[in-house]
């Protein structure tokens, strides 16, 4: 049986919102993750964690709805790789969101390759939207 290829962007942004056991997930997946604090600074504008997405090809994970707003703008960042926004009522249900939906984002993931359209998942508390 042949291996698939990790079909993640190389990096994943985690923004300072995002409680650290949802990346501790995504790391244990074997996902490359850092922090927004480590490659920006803390409370740096959504603006600019979009823009650093952008120049190094990354995916945001948030907790923040003002990406959404910035997501419709992403003419503006057309290198980001995706958008995974964990619209959950309370953080720290985050980690649990994120591993019942990790199959969907790696297929979305998987899709974008082949589409060219990076993806924007939502993540709810009882539910899990795609937009496109």
């Amino acid at each position: 049986m042949v291996a698939r290829l990790n079909p993640w962007p190389d990096l994943v942004l985690v923004d300072e919102n995002v409680m650290r056991s949802a990346q501790e997930f995504l790391e244990s997946r074997g996902i490359a993750c850092a922090r927004t604090t480590d490659r920006l600074y803390e409370g740096a504008p959504d603006s600019a964690v979009m823009s650093a997405a952008s120049a190094l090809g990354a995916a945001v994970l948030t907790h923040d709805r003002d990406f959404k707003t910035l997501w419709v703008k992403r003419h503006k960042f057309p290198n980001v790789a995706g958008l995974i926004w964990l619209s959950t009522n309370e953080t720290q249900e985050a980690r649990r969101r994120l591993e019942d939906a990790f199959s969907v984002i790696d297929s979305e993931f998987e899709r974008a390759r082949t589409v060219r359209l990076p993806p924007f998942i939502e993540i709810r508390s009882r539910s899990l939207i795609i937009h496109r």
